[in-house]
């Protein structure tokens, strides 16, 4: 798929417009010169196909007049008002050339000339409809070097036939003249150009459904209808392929399904236009609500009131035209701005009304709970208030220990994330802390002025509520740096003793003891030494129950999940052949060695789950699970016991799980199972930059 800088400003430039009213102002006339041309003929001599070339042109005129102004870089939009063009202009042509005929026979040389250009104008519309339209949708021109190829065929093969058509069918091959020179091998040309046309047709819609069938499922949605659409074409091209060789068609009925069908696109086009804003088309669908709503308002009223009027004034009085008249031009303006009102309030909700925005985020603020859910919630109502599709809050809440820079944290979101975002800064009382980032409703969509002055009014009063959300995190990220470098502290601190002190010590005693065993007849000496030896023995005990106080030894000797490990083996041979409860532990990707605060954090929430369920929940079986990504340490403790009361109060072993999460930015979460049992689940961050702290 191609991806291009759009813009708006450029795009749609002073040319493009031209261009557009120029093309529109001359199929205005061909169809008018038809129009007038077929008032005064006689009704037998029209031609059974010019209602179908009427009533294509009416729906691919307009359309692609409407794509070629909105995306005048979008190929799809000329040659969807080309085709109508073309359709209209053999329209026109065949009842012109009757006219002249009837009225002014004399005039042979303009007569000529619009049959060349009128006699192929339907043949060339639709073999750009099969071969050139598929081609250019969804992207705007052909990519792909196929598709490129595909493009050169078709525009050739069309180009040929038409032109061969035109040379082919002259007056005196209409009065059954035997064609010579260029019009005999114009006749031996035109059919296997149009069979180059119907194999690149098929070819064409094959890709097309293709190139959407490879997008995502969103823009699948948005653009299957009109590929489907499109796809259906090719039912009457293989039946007009296998007629090019046995000179029937396939299916009676294919050329019926091709003029619907081909009236269907534009309308199907139309319809993901407004509905899902395909080829990028969304701005203006608001100006032309309001015409509609409108100028039907306007037809409601004209007929309401001049009907009253012929009610009760003689049809033949001017005087209920007047009022009629009148009653219009008094309801316009109050309609026009009615209109606009509520259309624009559908679309863009309370963009000129900052004052209302701001007042559903302070009734928002009033009911939201402290911390991040606040920012969710002014985060939804702004895209509810203003109709975005995303909005956000950034804010710089700590400092990333590995490059001492602030780190800029999304800490609130609303809607789907796109690429077309604008941002406007946050300002609290120590300076800048982030920006709000807002979505354009449509990737092409820029933001009026008024709308911008707007988003950073409200944005100074979300400062106001973010300033309080960024001092509290950042007062937590500080508890959890201090928390994670007092654990780090209690590891090294319990190496060095035990790894240290700890054998010194007893190497003291050691060579205490031996040199009482040396002294022979000196009692009091050896005495003094047993001593010494006594106090160091209970200097190491109690050395060790400080280590063991600082931290649970099995952790350095065995790692969490073998602590673990140990500790249900430990209960398990406690409780002996009248144990109940069977308990299995699994690990998924732990590293050999985790950050000692998370380490301790698990270990201890783990224990008290495990104990909880041996104590209360009157389980036959219970499964501990740990499971590591690269930035989170997951805890699952479940069992099959009679689970946990929702509406119980939290206990002392639940909330110093929950206290030790939080301590780390973590969280735990307890919740009855299906159909019974209890789960504890805890998530712990194991990496330590800012973001990881801060989210």
């Amino acid at each position: 798929m191609e991806s291009q800088a759009y813009d708006p400003a450029v795009n749609r430039s002073a040319s493009a417009r031209v261009m557009v009213g120029t093309a529109l102002a001359f199929a205005a006339v061909v169809v008018g010169a038809g129009v007038v041309a077929r008032a005064h003929i006689p009704p037998g001599d029209d031609n059974p196909y010019l209602d179908d070339q009427l009533r294509v042109g009416v729906f691919f005129v307009p359309t692609g007049a409407y794509v070629a102004w909105r995306r005048p870089e979008h190929r799809l939009g000329w040659l969807v008002l080309g085709i109508g063009i073309l359709y209209w202009f053999t329209f026109s042509g065949y009842l012109g050339l009757n006219w002249l005929g009837i009225h002014q026979p004399g005039w042979e040389i303009l007569q000529r000339a619009i049959l060349v250009f009128a006699i192929s104008g339907w043949l060339a519309g639709r073999g750009a409809m099969l071969a050139l339209v598929p081609l250019c949708y969804p992207d705007p021109r052909p990519t792909s070097r196929v598709d490129k190829t595909l493009w050169i065929a078709g525009s050739v093969g069309v180009t040929t036939a038409a032109a061969a058509h035109s040379r082919l069918w002259t007056p005196a091959y209409f009065e059954g003249a035997e064609p010579t020179g260029l019009a005999a091998v114009a006749r031996d040309v035109e059919p296997w150009a149009w069979r180059l046309v119907l194999v690149v047709s098929v070819v064409a819609i094959g890709s097309m459904v293709a190139r959407v069938a490879r997008l995502d499922a969103d823009q699948r949605r948005r653009h299957l209808p009109v590929a489907a659409t499109a796809s259906v074409l090719v039912v009457p091209v293989l039946s007009s392929f296998y007629g090019e060789f046995v000179h029937h068609d396939l299916f009676s009925w294919s050329e019926r399904v091709l003029v619907w069908t081909s009236i269907a696109f534009p309308c199907v086009l139309l319809y993901g236009i407004v509905r899902h804003g395909v080829l990028d088309i969304h701005v203006a669908i608001r100006r032309s609500v309001v015409y509609a709503v409108t100028a039907g308002a306007l037809a409601a009223v004209y007929a309401a009131v001049s009907w009253i009027a012929t009610t009760m004034v003689s049809a033949r009085d001017e005087t209920s035209r007047i009022a009629a008249t009148a009653g219009v031009a008094l309801v316009v303006m109050p309609v026009y701005v009615r209109a606009h009102r509520l259309v624009d309030n559908w679309l863009f909700g309370s963009r000129r009304d900052p004052a209302m925005v701001l007042a559903a985020i302070g009734r928002t603020v009033e009911r939201a709970p402290q911390g991040n859910a606040a920012l969710d919630l002014v985060a939804a109502t702004l895209c509810e208030e203003l109709r975005l599709p995303y909005a956000a809050v950034d804010l710089q809440i700590v400092e990333d220990p590995e490059t001492g820079g602030m780190v800029t944290v999304r800490m609130a979101s609303a809607g789907t994330p796109t690429n077309a975002v604008e941002s406007f800064g946050l300002v609290g009382p120590a300076g800048s802390i982030g920006e709000l980032v807002v979505a354009r409703r449509t990737p092409h969509e820029q933001f009026g002025r008024e709308e911008r002055l707007a988003l950073q009014g409200i944005a100074s009063h979300v400062a106001a509520l973010a300033s309080n959300v960024a001092l509290t995190e950042q007062l937590l990220a500080s508890r959890r740096q201090l928390v994670t470098a007092r654990e780090e502290e209690r590891r090294r601190i319990r190496r060095d003793l035990h790894d240290g002190l700890g054998p010194t010590l007893a190497s003291v005693c050691l060579g205490l003891g031996a040199a009482s065993e040396r002294l022979g007849n000196d009692t009091e000496l050896g005495a003094l030494l047993t001593q010494l030896e006594d106090e160091l023995h209970a200097a190491v005990d109690e050395i060790r129950q400080l280590v063991y106080d600082l931290r649970p030894p099995a952790l350095d000797e065995l790692g969490l999940v073998g602590a673990v490990r140990e500790h249900v083996a430990a209960l398990t041979a406690r409780t002996g052949s009248t144990a109940t409860l069977a308990l299995e532990v699994e690990a998924t990707d732990i590293a050999d060695e985790l950050p000692a605060a998370v380490e301790v954090a698990a270990y201890r929430i783990a224990l008290e789950a495990i104990t909880n369920v041996t104590r209360h929940a009157l389980a036959s079986h219970c499964w501990v699970r740990f499971e590591a990504s690269t930035d989170v340490l997951r805890i699952e403790i479940e069992d099959d016991g009679q689970g946990v009361d929702a509406k119980r109060s939290a206990g002392v072993g639940l909330r110093s799980m929950h206290d030790r999460a939080t301590e780390l930015g973590g969280e735990v979460v307890v919740r009855p199972c299906a159909p019974h049992g209890t789960l504890v689940w805890a998530s712990l961050p194991l990496s330590l930059s800012a973001r990881t702290l801060a989210s």
